[in-house]
């Protein structure tokens, strides 16, 4: 509600995992049972039977324009959501190499009209926290990834994600006229 009343992004560190994903749906899985280690249980009476981005709308968090930070396991309602509600996704290259994720459904995300902006998460889970690393790191790791995408990631998508108006482009690299893969 702050950030609403403000008129700033939120930024949330969400839908980052299948066990995140997991432990919303059925209150299970290895996120229970850092909580039991920690002397803790559930943090919710009932538990909400949701994907985390269903959930964070349900409690009014994607409203002012949320940050979602990672953005790793999500569906196609979810891509939906996020682009009604004006979301931005923080895709951390390096965090998500860290962890082995499998590939970032990226272009899914300009497809439907999310705003995608690139981010470097922390040291604790990248080699560095440098913005133009992570970009030689993307650039290298993912070649199918048209390099102009990245660029616009990185600059304007971050400026829009942070709320900013980075101004009139000819040219925006990621559009669907544009598309983000290389190649046919």
């Amino acid at each position: 509600r702050a950030a609403g009343r403000r008129k700033i992004p939120l930024a949330m560190h969400l839908a980052e995992s299948v066990e995140e994903t997991r432990f919303l749906l059925h209150g299970d899985g290895p996120f229970l049972g850092f909580l039991e280690k920690l002397g803790h249980g559930l943090p919710f009476s009932r538990v909400p039977g949701m994907r985390p981005i269903q959930y964070a709308e349900k409690l009014g968090l994607l409203k002012a324009g949320c940050l979602v930070v990672h953005g790793n396991d999500l569906d196609r309602e979810d891509l939906d959501l996020l682009a009604r509600r004006g979301s931005s996704v923080v895709y951390c290259h390096g965090t998500h190499q860290h962890f082995e994720r499998p590939p970032h459904r990226l272009h899914e995300l300009t497809e439907v009209g999310i705003n995608l902006a690139l981010g470097t998460d922390s040291a604790a889970s990248n080699q560095e926290v440098d913005l133009v690393g992570e970009i030689g790191r993307l650039l290298q790791d993912r070649p199918e990834v048209d390099p102009l995408c990245i660029l616009q990631a990185a600059t304007s998508g971050g400026l829009r994600a942070l709320g900013f108006d980075p101004g009139p482009a000819d040219f925006q690299a990621g559009s669907p006229a544009h598309g983000m893969l290389v190649g046919p």
